[in-house]
C-alpha cells in the first residue's frame, strides 16, 4: 500500500475544488498530484448547428480555459509537485487512463456541483471508474478539515476483503486512527442457514442460539482478515444482519467514520462486470469518503 502518486478529477466546482484540497492536505499528503480536467463537448441538434462554432474550436477554447484554470488550483494545493492534464472524452474512461499514465496510486473525486458536471451523473461515472479503474478509487464527499479517527472496513466474502483490510490498516497507521472491520450477513443467508438447520424448512426454538452461532462464525472470520499485524487496541470487529448497503451506511453514522473502505463487487458467487449493487449504495449513500479497492487478481473489465 502506498500513496506516492494520486490523480484527482475537477470540474471546477465548489465540491470537486475542495475534494482536491482535501487529499492533498488531509488523504495524501506528500505524495504527487496529477490534476484532470476532462472537457465533454455535447454534440447539439441539427437544428442549432449554425449557432455553435465548430467542435475544434470548442475544445480548443475550453482546452485553454480549462489549462488557465488548473495551474490556479495547482497552485493552491501546496503540493511539492503537481501535474496538469486536460484531456477531453468520456470523464471515467480518460481518468482511468491518466492513472495508468502516470502509475498513480488512487484516483480521487469530488461530487459534482451545482451545475452539471464531472459527476453530474454519479452513478454512471463512478461506476465506470471503479469497474476500469486499476487502482482504488476514492469518492470525497464529506469532508473534515482533520486528521481522520475512524476508518470503517466493509468486509464480505469475496476476493476483494483483504485487500479492503489493508487499505484500512494503512491509512489508519498513518493517521492512527481506529478500525471498525464490519461484516453483514444478509437476510436471505440468514434465513436461509436457520430454515436449513431447522430442517423442516420452518423456524423453531432454537433460532437465536443458531443466530448467535451464525453471529459468532462471522466474527471469527472478520478477525481472521482484519486482525492480522494490527494492534489488538486499534481494531475491532463487528457483524450486524441485514442489507448490506443499509447497514454499512448505518454503522459509518454510528462510529462517526471519516471514512469507508469497501470492495467494488458483492460477496458470493455473484460477480458483476460493473461495479456492485452494494458499492454504488454506498456511494451514492455516503456522508464521508469512499474508497472503493478490488482484489488484486480483479480483471479490468474492458
Amino acid at each position: 500500500m502506498k500513496l506516492e502518486r494520486v490523480v484527482i478529477g475537477t470540474d471546477f466546482s465548489e465540491s470537486s475544488v475542495a475534494a482536491a484540497r482535501w487529499t492533498a492536505r488531509r488523504f495524501a499528503p506528500g505524495a504527487e498530484i496529477v490534476l484532470v480536467h476532462v472537457v465533454t463537448v455535447p454534440e447539439p441538434p441539427t437544428f442549432l448547428r449554425g449557432r455553435f462554432p465548430p467542435p475544434g474550436t470548442l475544445i480548443d477554447t475550453a482546452r485553454a480555459g480549462a489549462d488557465a484554470r488548473l495551474r490556479q488550483l495547482g497552485g493552491t494545493l501546496g503540493a511539492e509537485r503537481v501535474w496538469l492534464e486536460t484531456r477531453v472524452g468520456r470523464p471515467g474512461q480518460q481518468l482511468s487512463e491518466v492513472a495508468d499514465v502516470y502509475g498513480a496510486d488512487v484516483i480521487v473525486a469530488g461530487r459534482h456541483g451545482e451545475r452539471p458536471g464531472l459527476w453530474s451523473r454519479l452513478g454512471s461515472t463512478a461506476e465506470m471508474l471503479v469497474r476500469t479503474a486499476r487502482v482504488p478509487v476514492l469518492l470525497a464527499t464529506g469532508l473534515r478539515d482533520a486528521k481522520l479517527r475512524h476508518v470503517l472496513a466493509a468486509l464480505d466474502d469475496s476476493p476483494a476483503a483483504p485487500a479492503v483490510a489493508a487499505w484500512a490498516h494503512f491509512i489508519a497507521a498513518r493517521e492512527q486512527a481506529r478500525v471498525t472491520a464490519l461484516h453483514v450477513v444478509s437476510a436471505a443467508v440468514l434465513e436461509s442457514v436457520l430454515a436449513l438447520a431447522a430442517g423442516s424448512g420452518g423456524y423453531d426454538d432454537g433460532d437465536a442460539e443458531r443466530r448467535e452461532g451464525i453471529r459468532q462464525d462471522a466474527d471469527r472470520w472478520v478477525q481472521g482478515i482484519a486482525g492480522a499485524g494490527v494492534p489488538a487496541d486499534r481494531v475491532r470487529s463487528e457483524v450486524t444482519f441485514g442489507e448490506a448497503g443499509q447497514e454499512i451506511l448505518a454503522a459509518a453514522e454510528r462510529h462517526d467514520s471519516d471514512l469507508i473502505v469497501t470492495g467494488s463487487h458483492g460477496g458470493g458467487a455473484v460477480r458483476r462486470l460493473v461495479v456492485g449493487s452494494v458499492a454504488a449504495e454506498i456511494l451514492r449513500g455516503a456522508t464521508c469518503p469512499v474508497l472503493v479497492v478490488k482484489a488484486a487478481a480483479d480483471e479490468i473489465a474492458p
